[in-house]
């Protein structure tokens, strides 16, 4: 029973490799079940025990990027590198683009940059701290969620053009519109 068990989860990887490899050629509506088959190495019976549609492996190459993203961040840490989640996260939605951009259209853009959010509400907690004016907390929540989706849109500005512009620039311009403003 083991053994199948692997069996089924080697097959289900290699679809979502698959796809994910697919995306990189090409828009998810353009990819036939068939083609995603070939590429895994599979049968098309085994890839309706797994799936119903090719847009439910969406989730689960989802879960793999999200895996690759923390193993990036603990490698970066292991090589004592200064631990930027943004640098990362813009490299990995520059390697898997057409992912990131189907993912962005059907995901609430909130639950998308939601990893920021607490870097987000302590540099608000700071800037309004203890030698600022005082301001309650549901207007430190109400400026974060202005910065998480001002983040979200320029992702996502670049994303659907094509991620034409270095990781670099655009760290710096979410840097310069959440530190300086």
């Amino acid at each position: 029973m083991n053994n199948s068990r692997t069996k089924y989860n080697n097959s289900a990887m290699r679809m979502t490799a698959a796809l994910l490899k697919l995306l990189d050629k090409k828009t998810l509506d353009k990819i036939t079940i068939r083609e995603l088959c070939d590429e895994a190495g599979v049968n098309r019976s085994t890839f309706y025990t797994h799936y119903d549609t090719i847009e439910d492996i969406l989730e689960e190459a989802r879960r793999i990027i999200v895996d690759e993203f923390i193993e990036r961040m603990d490698a970066r840490k292991k090589a004592g590198a200064d631990e930027d989640v943004l640098t990362a996260y813009l490299e990995l939605i520059k390697k898997h683009m057409n992912f990131y951009r189907i993912h962005m259209e059907t995901t609430n853009p909130l639950s998308f940059t939601e990893m920021f959010k607490e870097r987000i509400l302590s540099s608000l907690h700071e800037k309004h701290g203890a030698d600022a004016p005082v301001i309650d907390e549901n207007r430190i929540h109400y400026m974060a969620r202005y910065y998480l989706l001002g983040i979200y849109a320029v992702i996502k500005e670049w994303v659907d053009g094509g991620c034409d512009e270095s990781v670099d620039y655009i760290h710096s311009i979410i840097h310069d519109c959440t530190v300086h403003s």
